[in-house]
């Protein structure tokens, strides 16, 4: 996923760190997920970074919506701070970004 840079509509002026957990959101709903970067500490505005993303709801729900390729993005109550695309969903073999 890549961290926008802040402008007035959207993005982040501050990096964010694992165990961020933002609203992650695909199909028209949001969902809280809890962020874990791999091979990166920190993630600072601009920056593109993979991670693994854990929801905190019910985790069968997203299993069955999620697709390796769909676009998703990443908000702040009504801020999107970034946007990616999932590259894989670990209980089917992959990890996402």
């Amino acid at each position: 996923m890549t961290f926008h840079p802040h402008s007035e509509q959207r993005g982040r002026s501050t990096p964010v760190e694992s165990g961020y957990h933002p609203q992650f959101c695909y199909g028209g709903v949001c969902w809280s997920a809890v962020h874990t970067y791999i091979d990166a500490d920190a993630v600072h505005p601009g920056q593109t970074v993979r991670a693994y993303l854990t929801f905190l709801s019910n985790l069968e729900y997203h299993l069955a919506r999620i697709d390796v390729g769909m676009e998703f993005t990443v908000q702040e109550g009504s801020r999107e701070i970034a946007s990616g695309r999932v590259l894989g969903v670990p209980a089917r073999g992959g990890a996402s970004s």
